[in-house]
């Protein structure tokens, strides 16, 4: 199968990017189906006016189209994450989405799972893509596929500002420094929580550390309880 991100003007289309999306036989007690591997990619993406940025995995790069046709890229040396089993097991117990009526119904652990149907070997960092009023790009990325841990800033001419310290992963904006953003929990749901950018990222700043140093005039801070 074949995802596809398309961009239609009047009787023109144009495909902007493919994934493909490979089905196997998976085998449980209950059932004998088609499935996609644990991780199997999608396409991320996200757009203000007839711009349109897209992740280009399973590397840091997302690829900036404006009217269907390519401009720039906004990269980073970030390394693709590695899959092992364990992963990909917590994946399925902390976010189980397509899989979740099927463990219930058929009263199989993650590991079966797992076992049964496989999972990607290499996953892109990136886990979702935003742009704020001010058309900054947001990238939320993590470490482990599991957990958002990080987002990186960029302007809208594509110069890295910062990373922030994440707790979720940012979905609207309400202001150019107020946001919602979406933190998943171990039982499968998510909660939302409002923050509030303090100080700005400057323009050609070093990519900080990701053992939690902050940019130095950037933080987050909670303007509701969590």
């Amino acid at each position: 199968m074949e995802q596809r991100l398309v961009t239609r003007t009047g009787e023109r289309t144009t495909i902007l990017h493919e994934v493909p999306l490979e089905l196997d036989m998976m085998e449980l007690p209950c059932i004998s189906t088609p499935a996609p591997k644990v991780f199997a990619p999608s396409v991320i993406w996200t757009s203000r006016g007839d711009t349109v940025y897209v992740l280009k995995g399973p590397e840091y790069r997302i690829d900036l189209y404006a009217n269907g046709r390519p401009v720039s890229s906004f990269r980073r040396a970030v390394n693709p994450i590695r899959v092992t089993d364990e992963l990909a097991v917590a994946g399925l117990q902390s976010s189980p989405g397509p899989y979740e009526s099927l463990m219930r119904r058929c009263g199989v652990t993650a590991e079966q799972v797992v076992a049964a149907i496989g999972h990607e070997e290499v996953v892109s960092p990136v886990q979702r893509i935003v742009v704020d009023p001010e058309g900054r790009l947001w990238v939320a990325r993590s470490s482990d596929v599991v957990s958002p841990e990080w987002v990186d800033i960029w302007s809208a001419r594509g110069e890295y500002q910062g990373t922030l310290e994440a707790p979720g992963i940012p979905v609207a904006f309400l202001s150019n420094s107020v946001f919602v953003s979406l933190r998943p929990e171990e039982t499968g749901g998510a909660t939302a929580s409002l923050y509030e950018l303090r100080g700005r990222a400057g323009g050609n700043a070093e990519p900080t550390s990701e053992n939690g140093t902050r940019h130095a005039e950037t933080g987050l801070r909670s303007r509701l309880p969590q």
